[in-house]
């Protein structure tokens, strides 16, 4: 079974966590796809509604840091590209989310105060990320921040923004976080689950811990296929007594070592 089938059966429907948003109630009927012209044009607009974030620019924040066009806040970009621009837009049309993504950050980072976000000077279209720190004067601009910093301030705009896309793919997100950053980052993931489907791929012992099993998928490879379960259906391995332990007894990672045995 490919993961496509797998998510298909498994993965909570959409429409469970957003209840407000008008969804056909009966099942669609299968379409084909051969030459399909409107088909193409609607499965287009189904990915202009998707959020891929795999940090592209991990190796190079620069392309969150430099100076950006104002307007550029039609959605956030899958690289961060309109980090500040789209700060920008949350600030003046959505203070309440806003404030969130600043709270967050001052999680993480005690000594953030918050963003100064405001058109150049010299070029009114364009702005670029400066911020404040607690107790100072000083300028900082985003190069003064950390790349794990940054990755966090990112992740907190992508997962606490006002109107979320449909589906938002995160690969590894834990990268260059600081362990409490991570259990933050797992909280603002549940939140946005209940708005959106989100689906991440982690190697973190750290972010898997904060996850009941059946929220976690394994993918196995046998070396001619890949095979998906989730974690709350892998065996559970006897203790000496011959008794078997409950998921909720471990640590999902000890779960999953336990279900290889």
């Amino acid at each position: 079974m490919n993961l496509a089938n797998y998510l298909n059966q498994t993965v909570t429907p959409l429409s469970e966590y957003t209840p407000e948003r008008k969804r056909p109630t009966t099942p669609r009927k299968r379409k084909n796809y051969h030459n399909s012209k409107q088909t193409l044009e609607e499965q287009s607009e189904a990915r202009r509604n998707w959020a891929v974030e795999r940090y592209k620019a991990v190796m190079n924040p620069e392309g969150w840091t430099k100076t950006q066009d104002i307007d550029d806040n039609r959605a956030f970009r899958p690289d961060a590209a309109n980090l500040a621009a789209f700060l920008y837009w949350m600030k003046l049309t959505h203070p309440t989310e806003y404030r969130h993504v600043v709270e967050h950050v001052q999680l993480v980072a005690p000594f953030f105060d918050d963003f100064t976000l405001e058109p150049s000077r010299t070029n009114p279209n364009k702005i670029k990320l400066e911020w404040k720190q607690k107790g100072s004067d000083a300028y900082f601009d985003g190069f003064s921040l950390s790349d794990g910093t940054l990755r966090f301030i990112c992740l907190a705009v992508l997962l606490l923004q006002p109107s979320l896309p449909s589906l938002i793919l995160l690969d590894e997100p834990e990268l260059g976080l600081h362990p409490f950053a991570i259990t933050i980052l797992a909280e603002m993931i549940e939140a946005a689950a209940r708005r959106s489907q989100v689906i991440l791929a982690t190697q973190s012992v750290t972010l898997l811990n904060q996850f009941a099993p059946e929220a976690i998928i394994i993918a196995d490879n046998d070396g001619l296929r890949t095979h998906f379960r989730r974690l709350a259906e892998q065996g559970k391995a006897p203790d000496t007594n011959g008794a078997r332990p409950s998921l909720r007894d471990l640590s999902l990672t000890a779960a999953w070592i336990l279900g290889q045995q």
